[in-house]
């Protein structure tokens, strides 16, 4: 998962369709959190040929985002990634 610039500058996460091991992803579940690590918001996105995600209504400031993704039988891809 990678971060670019989305529209009026909101950032867009982007991701690939499958894992590494070719695995098709099912399930995506975004979570996001100010710097002093309040939760702010969370989004579980169906896999289904989405590509990418723009996390709206962020003030300006440091954000951190954790993806964690699932394949089709719900295995999980460990730890969740932080992006």
């Amino acid at each position: 998962m990678t971060v670019a610039p989305g529209p009026d500058g909101t950032p867009r996460l982007v991701w690939m369709l499958t894992w590494l091991s070719g695995t098709a992803l099912a399930d995506l579940s975004v979570q996001w959190a100010s710097q002093n690590g309040k939760l702010l918001g969370t989004s579980s996105i169906a896999a289904d040929g989405t590509t990418s995600y723009d996390v709206t209504d962020l003030t300006s400031g440091t954000w951190n985002v954790v993806a964690t993704a699932q394949d089709a039988n719900g295995a999980c891809n460990g730890a969740p990634v932080p992006v």
